[in-house]
């Protein structure tokens, strides 16, 4: 006596379960797996010898997850008796991560993925695209289940920071503070000007977020702060802008006393916003640095020349940049007289009239000024 060959929809639902069991099984031993009639059987029907189509199901899931992967494109090959394959039809997996190929003809056939979805890559083996054979038997049998993966491709996100202080043309040694919510989870970081930060390995596909704190007297503004990882990569950019004050500083060098040499060149060494440079000034030049933020520490010391007979009385200053010039001039005198008191009468005349020239050097910077002697 036969037994009833079984109906459409219970023979859905039931490659739907052998779906979750391989699914399970391939979980708990950790690699992928595929499965067929040879592997995974159970006699539903009992054989009566007849050829009979068969239906294979494919079920694609993210590697290491049982998270259906929808949109990937699989052929399905069968094989010819010289060993040739020919195409069969290609499918695309749906929502569930399911293609469903019906009434399949005995014989031997295989999967492989034609179009891996976005952000995927498809299963290798031995350098090729991998195949998942299966055989169709000449019995009756159950359905055939295939379980494939796709690994998440993978990629970076790399946040810069620009400072453009205007005129200003040092770097400016200001740390700006950011937040980096990048799948859920938070990264808080600091970058100053010309620095970057980058997060690598993130999954494609991967929703990211990024801020800047409110930084006193600049204005943020940002390329690429919100989005999905692309397959390439991205790069959030923040550039800031000094929206503040500013003030000029003016370092001015006078030499005076019989027998100077008004073509030597006297060094220098200016710390200004923590970044330093050193230059050279010969009697009457001056070495401007304009448009510092206000509130920027700065220091300039000039050289020892005490040794080649040249005196003055303070060779480093410093202090606060405000909202204005200062102007810093530097006095030596050569052979000076030992008199104390005719020092400094002689070093009085010269910075007088040296303060009168670097002011009209400084007017054309703005119209109120200070000068530190």
């Amino acid at each position: 006596m036969k037994r009833p060959a079984i109906k459409a929809p219970r023979r859905r639902l039931l490659m739907l379960l052998l779906a979750a069991l391989f699914a399970l099984s391939a979980a708990m031993t950790g690699t992928a797996a595929w499965a067929d009639l040879s592997q995974h059987r159970t006699n539903v029907a009992a054989g009566s010898g007849r050829q009979k189509p068969a239906d294979a199901l494919l079920q694609k899931y993210e590697l290491g997850t049982q998270t259906p992967v929808p949109g990937a494109h699989f052929t399905l090959y069968k094989m010819n008796p010289d060993g040739t394959a020919a195409a069969v039809k290609t499918y695309i997996t749906g929502p569930d991560g399911q293609a469903l190929a019906s009434e399949l003809e005995p014989g031997a056939y295989y999967w492989q993925e034609t179009q891996a979805p976005t952000g995927f890559l498809p299963e290798v083996e031995n350098g090729l695209v991998k195949k998942y054979p299966f055989s169709v038997p000449a019995e009756d049998g159950e359905p055939i289940v295939v379980i494939a993966y796709n690994a998440r491709q993978k990629a970076g996100l790399t946040v810069t920071k620009t400072v453009d202080n205007g005129q200003w043309t040092m770097d400016n040694d200001a740390a700006f503070e950011f937040t980096a919510v990048i799948g859920g989870v938070t990264h808080t970081f600091t970058l100053k000007h010309g620095e970057s930060k980058t997060f690598g390995d993130i999954p494609v596909g991967t929703a990211y977020t990024v801020t800047e704190s409110p930084a006193e007297n600049y204005t943020t503004t940002s390329e690429n702060s919100v989005g999905q990882v692309p397959p390439q990569g991205i790069t959030a950019a923040f550039t800031n802008t000094y929206e503040g004050q500013y003030g000029y500083l003016v370092i001015t060098k006078a030499v005076t006393g019989q027998g100077a040499d008004p073509e030597k060149e006297f060094t220098f060494t200016a710390e200004i916003g923590g970044q330093t440079q050193s230059f050279t000034l010969r009697h009457g030049q001056s070495k401007v640095f304009p448009g510092l933020p206000a509130g920027t520490q700065y220091s300039v010391t000039e050289a020892d020349y005490s040794g080649e007979g040249y005196t003055t009385a303070q060779r480093s200053r410093g202090g606060t940049v405000a909202n204005q010039v200062i102007s810093l001039v530097y006095v030596n005198v050569y052979g000076a007289p030992e008199e104390t008191g005719k020092f400094r009468k002689l070093e009085q005349k010269v910075l007088n009239e040296a303060r009168l020239e670097a002011a009209h050097k400084t007017e054309y910077y703005m119209s109120h000024y200070r000068i530190e002697g």
